[in-house]
């Protein structure tokens, strides 16, 4: 059981932010502790559907954790486009009561701006933007096209195999901020250093936990 926990279920790339895309490892027990940590916050309703349309590569971890692993946990269902087309994402989105979404800042952006997006996301419980920070404003003029859905940030990395923030769900996410850490880990940010910074200070997060891949 140890030699499978470790073994490696799936190599994602990175999308190539401070660098040249880079392979990960991602072993089974990443995916589990990565799945159930980032569940967590929605466990206390029960009643919550998943369904959601797919639009993110599943090359990238977004689509691997978003569209495969936690759908197959929660027992979600995942609609696929054939290739991206936000009119089509959106008209999908109205016809199938999609739940979930996740995306990266950019589509948020696209969502908040879109003349034609009105009520499509009506049904809309819960969004979520990783890869990239996203600003409060794009975040809450987003926000508003979901009716009365929540959008939050997840702070997400390859080598996480997952996010390591979640907004729980019977919060709002109107500040731009990162959310919550998620449970069973540990973070800090530091200097150049090492050293813890003070609050308000800038410095580089470095995490540990369950969720980090195995190489």
């Amino acid at each position: 059981m140890e030699i499978l926990q470790k073994a490696t279920t799936c190599i994602v790339y990175t999308g190539g932010t401070t660098g040249p895309p880079k392979a990960i490892p991602i072993s089974h027990a990443n995916i589990v502790a990565s799945v159930f940590l980032f569940m967590e916050p929605f466990r206390h309703d029960p009643k919550l559907e998943f369904r959601t349309v797919a639009h993110v590569p599943t090359t990238h971890l977004s689509g691997i954790q978003g569209y495969i692993t936690l759908q197959t946990h929660v027992g979600g269902t995942v609609f696929w486009m054939t290739r991206f087309d936000l009119p089509q994402l959106v008209a999908h989105g109205k016809r199938y009561s999609a739940t979930m979404l996740l995306s990266p800042p950019p589509l948020w952006l696209a969502i908040a701006k879109a003349p034609f997006v009105t009520d499509q996301l009506s049904t809309m419980v819960v969004g979520f933007s990783s890869a990239a920070p996203m600003g409060a404003e794009v975040q809450n003029a987003a926000q508003r096209k979901l009716g009365g859905g929540q959008l939050g940030q997840v702070w997400e990395m390859s080598e996480a195999s997952g996010p390591m923030t979640v907004l729980p769900l019977n919060e709002r996410g109107e500040s731009g901020s990162l959310a919550v850490l998620v449970a069973n880990s540990e973070m800090r940010i530091v200097d150049e250093e090492g050293k813890d910074v003070t609050p308000g200070v800038t410095g580089e997060a470095w995490v540990r936990g369950p969720c980090q891949s195995v190489g």
